[in-house]
């Protein structure tokens, strides 16, 4: 796996945290983007798919889909604030202007456990 592959970088901390946070699974936002051009659609789109998820959350189905062994601890904000130089920004976005123009993606929990199974096997190749 790429090292700048989310899934990568979260497992090799100790601590994550426990933060909500909109993403986006990239072939989701290919798909999306290539309608919207053909659209001619203008205006600015939050292209992320449905439902918030936090990196503690994503490191608990990594032990269950990837890893059972694998160890590290939750990290509340506050703490973190503590531990590393640059702040984090947190953000849940909408895609109601998706929705409108009739483009539902999946949601992100499905999309982050497909996501693993994939990495499993790229990693176990």
């Amino acid at each position: 796996a790429h090292e700048r592959n989310l899934i990568t970088k979260l497992a090799k901390y100790a601590k994550v945290i426990d933060v909500q946070n909109s993403m986006t699974y990239a072939p989701d936002l290919f798909d999306v983007a290539k309608k919207l051009i053909e659209k001619k659609a203008t205006g600015i789109y939050n292209i992320v798919n449905p439902g918030a998820m936090s990196p503690y959350e994503i490191m608990e189905l990594y032990k269950e889909y990837v890893d059972p062994h694998h160890s590290f601890e939750r990290v509340e904000p506050k703490q973190l604030d503590q531990i590393t130089k640059a702040g984090r920004s947190n953000c849940v976005l909408s895609c109601d202007k998706l929705r409108e123009e009739g483009m539902e993606l999946p949601d992100i929990h499905q999309r982050v456990k497909e996501a693993l199974q994939g990495y499993k096997k790229s990693v176990s190749s």
